[in-house]
């Protein structure tokens, strides 16, 4: 180990001194437990979604120019807050559930949106007797009695899908029409 941190030291790049390489690391880096500012800062970018309030994400892309110049130098030392920048570039997907939480047909579509890996993309699901708050929720209504899942982009949504392999399909695109 002593070895790698010493060939790793003498291998500083032009215009860095080894010293320069020894010195610890900022607090905002990842390491092993994510910094709190980047899930603070990734959080916020979702909260935003969610909320439709550009003040939170006003202040995460704040946070992501002052980390810039370190992302850009030593993006192995932030992974977190390169998963915020990922998403802050992305076209995040907003899905909308609205159905009661207990009952089968959500349960479904809500197992959809659990089944894959989907970093860019926030998820609400509200219960049509209950006022929730959530704008993302606002308007959205069972279709035909059913559960139903409203996919959307920069707030502009697909037309309801009420079936699990619909919803699938959906959130298998990219953005509309399956480009970008």
């Amino acid at each position: 180990m002593r070895a790698i941190a010493t060939a790793q030291l003498a291998a500083a790049p032009p215009g860095e001194s080894s010293a320069e390489r020894a010195v610890a690391a900022p607090p905002t880096t990842a390491r092993a437990t994510p910094s709190g500012s980047a899930m603070a800062t990734l959080a916020l970018l979702k909260l935003a979604a969610l909320a439709g309030e550009r003040r939170y994400s006003d202040i995460a892309l704040g946070s992501l120019r002052q980390m810039q110049p370190l992302l850009a130098r030593y993006p192995l030392a932030f992974g977190q807050w390169l998963n915020g920048l990922s998403y802050a570039l992305a076209h995040p997907r907003e899905v909308a559930l609205v159905g009661v939480p207990a009952v089968d047909d959500t349960q479904a579509l809500l197992a959809v949106c659990r089944a894959a890996y989907r970093p860019h993309q926030v998820v609400a699901l509200g219960d049509p007797a209950h006022e929730t708050g959530v704008p993302l929720l606002a308007n959205r209504t069972l279709v035909e009695g059913r559960a139903a899942a409203y996919v959307c982009y920069d707030s502009t949504c697909r037309p309801p899908v009420v079936d699990p392999a619909g919803l699938s399909s959906l959130l298998e695109e990219r953005a509309y029409g399956g480009a970008g």
